[in-house]
């Protein structure tokens, strides 16, 4: 999930709703009242620099440690030799099917784009949207944000296939809401699955619980803030990462569509759908090394990992998912160096060989919403 999260239920910094926003908006200097050529224009900041790069050691610095913790354990309570004979023996076929599983999530992310669309009468090709959601889940993994970067994304996408900008909105929304209550529904099946394991522990459960605060928050505060416009709440809310393209979303969708339950039910099996594939691949990873591992722990374990990792964000979810999913896995019984293996294996699956793709076509959506904005402002000039 961490893509799925939805897997919290990500993306580049940009105007969601609409999609020439995405390029970054350069603002002429004169027009801030100071001219470009003055001194005071091309100095720059000396304290900048080491600013910026003390900022991004601290982004990071969690994951690195959980990372080198991990390994700490690794080197403690496991053998290395084994573990390179796990990895030496992969059975490939396991492997294989492993990486069907993660193209059955692309194809489930797409299917919830294409039911919102086919509900609200733009109807796009599924085959289209597929390659859309190997560039929706990638955000997902790369800015964990509960699937919000990836939402914002195939907003800029949908508009430029000609998808109205409220009707893209909405599946901005929608997306976002049957993503929460997905990993809701979710989380509390993984509950019961570790207290049936006898793994199931008070920090296990304080995790979900600021999930839950934190899904059940977003959920209602869409429907909320529908009825604010124009207060002063708005305001505040622009201020925040992504908060006009957040504001303009809950406005612009149509109350159609948000109230329509068959909708938001449909689209919640097809997120649930997408967590059920990853978690497949983790079961076909095991596999894959020899060991075997009821499906229901492989889900629970999957899907907590993935919570925990965007509770506490950090790029890519880097240290805070492998060392979640090691721990839960070796909790239910499984062996230290398969379970550290398993997780090698499944970030390959699901992240690293997907990267290059996923990245180019996200660069690519980006790209093209940059190109949409400079079109329309021409267009306005002229």
């Amino acid at each position: 999930m961490n893509r799925a999260m939805p897997k919290r239920a990500a993306a580049p910094q940009a105007d969601a709703m609409e999609p020439d926003t995405l390029a970054t908006d350069a603002v002429e200097p004169s027009a801030q009242g100071t001219d470009a050529t003055s001194p005071a224009a091309q100095a720059p900041d000396p304290s900048a620099k080491p600013h910026a790069r003390l900022h991004r050691l601290l982004v990071w610095l969690p994951g690195l440690l959980a990372l080198i913790a991990l390994a700490f354990v690794l080197l403690q309570f496991g053998e290395l030799k084994r573990l390179y004979g796990l990895l030496d023996n992969v059975r490939l076929p396991w492997l294989g099917f492993g990486l069907l599983a993660q193209i059955g999530t692309y194809a489930s992310a797409a299917a919830v784009w294409y039911v919102v669309l086919r509900v609200a009468d733009h109807r796009r090709h599924l085959a289209g949207l597929f390659l859309l959601g190997v560039a929706k889940l990638f955000m997902d993994q790369a800015l964990p944000s509960g699937g919000v970067s990836g939402s914002v994304l195939v907003v800029a996408a949908l508009r430029r296939r000609g998808v109205s900008a409220h009707i893209a909105t909405a599946a901005l929304l929608i997306g976002m809401i049957s993503f929460y209550l997905a990993f809701l529904t979710a989380a509390g099946a993984s509950l019961i699955v570790m207290s049936l394991q006898h793994a199931l522990n008070s920090m296990l459960v304080l995790v979900v619980i600021v999930f839950l605060f934190i899904a059940l928050a977003l959920i209602f505060a869409v429907f909320w803030l529908r009825r604010r416009k124009g207060s002063r709440f708005e305001d505040w809310v622009r201020y925040l990462p992504m908060g006009h393209a957040f504001w303009s979303a809950i406005h612009d969708a149509p109350s159609v569509l948000l109230r329509n339950v068959s909708l938001l039910v449909s689209t919640t099996l097809l997120q649930i759908l997408i967590i059920a594939f990853d978690a497949g691949t983790l079961w076909f990873v095991l596999a894959a090394l020899g060991t075997r591992a009821p499906f229901g722990i492989c889900f629970a374990a999957f899907t907590l990992a993935s919570i925990i990792a965007d509770v506490a964000p950090i790029p890519l979810g880097l240290g805070s998912f492998e060392a979640a999913l090691v721990s839960l896995l070796t909790l239910t019984g499984t062996d230290l160096e398969a379970a550290f293996a398993a997780t090698i294996l499944l970030r390959g699956l699901t992240f690293w060989l997907p990267m290059l793709p996923g990245l180019w076509l996200a660069r690519r959506e980006i790209r093209g919403a940059a190109a949409m904005k400079a079109n329309g402002a021409t267009s306005r000039e002229g």
